[in-house]
């Protein structure tokens, strides 16, 4: 699945059947390189283990107890700094400008990145180091772009 897929869908509790929230971006954990969740605005998040399934319409959650707070660094940083991976400035660990990032590609049962999508390669989700407010830093390329 592709985060531009999902940013913006309405996150649907099952018991209700009620829109309780919308996802604004998901939450990346570089060092295992994963997605744990997703932000929703500037105070709350969703974790991935509190999300039921990922259709193409809606995140589900059974209710709306899945809205909670960030209760780590890393989440409280994605939340309140409001950090995001589509289209920033990708560099990589030696220093070096690379294209934007056009999308990050996961699977929605698991969180696991299985690729960084810039506008001239595909990297795999092992080669993201860090994500901050200036940008998304990557293992330097070791092959020409595709």
């Amino acid at each position: 699945m592709r985060v531009s897929d999902i940013i913006g869908h309405p996150i649907v509790t099952t018991a209700a059947a009620e829109e309780i929230a919308r996802v604004a971006t998901p939450i990346v954990d570089p060092a295992q390189h994963r997605v744990i969740g997703f932000r929703i605005n500037d105070e709350e998040m969703v974790p991935l283990d509190a999300v039921e399934a990922i259709g193409d319409e809606a995140v589900m959650v059974r209710t709306p107890d899945a809205v909670r707070l960030p209760t780590t660094t890393l989440e409280q940083r994605w939340v309140h700094e409001r950090l995001d991976v589509v289209d920033r400035l990708v560099l990589s660990d030696e220093g070096n400008e690379l294209a934007a990032v056009e999308d990050i590609e996961f699977d929605p049962s698991t969180g696991v990145i299985e690729a960084v999508v810039l506008e001239d390669r595909r990297l795999t989700g092992d080669e993201l180091v860090g994500v901050g407010a200036f940008a998304v830093v990557v293992q330097a390329p070791t092959d020409t772009p595709r």
